[in-house]
């Protein structure tokens, strides 16, 4: 880990920007999130702000959001990524992914003393790295980490998007879920379980490279830096995620197996299949409700005046549900 904070230490800011560590809020769901990279039972949940150039604050070439959702067992984790080169490969355990290839990271510093905390990074083929990091300052004595401690239990999936003949890619999804349990055994982090007003500090990360580069071509963070500073490892400027009771509607969680479908038919249409009236909606890939409709049986729905883009299509019908991605 010495080696990361060198190569994240060389990242010097190059604009003076105003710089206000984030806050997000993280809800609770009654029903368990179902980890297979789909964005079933997160339409309630907050997006994030998107993340930025982590020293600068402007908004790079790759880049992407998170949600976060929390029940009384586990933290649930939802990444979109929008990367137009997209370099990865699956790697062993605790790899250091960051110097190899594409991978969103997260920090979470559960007493916010900035002196123990868990750093975690998982790459689009879903091959993952979890250090305690002991200290990373002079006031804890100097950098240490401990990388034989590993999450327990911990479920992930990933999902990469190209086009069909594989010539472009548009970005992947990363779904998480981890145990609280896997925290106790966590030295020095004085876990304790969340509960409403909990305020863990931490952040979210990207390291992008093009396919093929060999080195880094962007860092990006939710919580952003301030000039001069270094990179990721500085928790005077850690963002806050906060814990909610406030719940998220679970009325969109269910996807029972369903005749749901949707086909192509033209280059803008979409034919609806199901056995009665179907609410159609569709997202874009920041979450925004782009349109809502009642369509019947077999009836299709024109896509023409869209942009270009990657967007989430959610039927939903009496009994059940079903999500799909489509690309204009």
């Amino acid at each position: 880990m010495k080696t990361k904070l060198l190569l994240f230490g060389t990242l010097l800011c190059s604009n003076i920007f105003a710089q206000t560590p984030k806050s997000y809020t993280v809800l609770r769901t009654s029903t368990p999130i179902v980890i297979d990279a789909i964005m079933n039972g997160w339409q309630g949940a907050k997006i994030s702000e998107d993340m930025s150039i982590c020293t600068t604050g402007k908004y790079g070439n790759s880049g992407g959001n998170f949600r976060m959702l929390w029940d009384d067992n586990n933290l649930y984790i939802f990444f979109h990524m929008e990367d137009a080169s997209i370099k990865t490969s699956a790697q062993a355990q605790d790899a250091f992914l960051w110097q190899l290839g594409d991978v969103v990271e997260m920090i979470f510093d559960f007493d916010g003393n900035g002196h123990h905390y868990l750093e975690m990074g998982i790459n689009p083929d879903g091959s993952n790295y979890d250090f305690n990091m002991l200290c990373t300052t002079p006031a804890c004595g100097g950098w240490n980490d401990d990388k034989a401690w590993d999450i327990a239990n911990m479920e992930i999936s990933t999902k990469i998007y190209r086009s069909a003949d594989n010539f472009f890619d548009y970005g992947f999804d990363v779904e998480v879920k981890i145990p609280f349990s896997s925290f106790n055994n966590m030295t020095g982090s004085n876990f304790q379980m969340p509960t409403n007003g909990t305020v863990w500090k931490g952040n979210m990360m990207m390291v992008d490279y093009n396919v093929s580069s060999s080195s880094p071509n962007e860092y990006n963070s939710w919580s952003t830096y301030p000039a001069g500073a270094p990179a990721f490892h500085q928790p005077n400027y850690f963002g806050s995620f906060i814990f909610s009771d406030l719940s998220v509607s679970t009325n969109e969680i269910t996807s029972n197996a369903s005749s749901l479908n949707l086909t192509r038919s033209q280059n803008h249409d979409f034919i609806v299949n199901g056995n009665e009236t179907i609410l159609v909606k569709i997202f874009d890939l920041s979450g925004k409700l782009i349109l809502s409709n009642t369509v019947a049986n077999n009836e299709s729905i024109n896509i023409s005046h869209l942009e270009q883009g990657m967007y989430i299509v959610n039927l939903q019908d009496k009994t059940s549900m079903q999500n799909f991605k489509i690309m204009k």
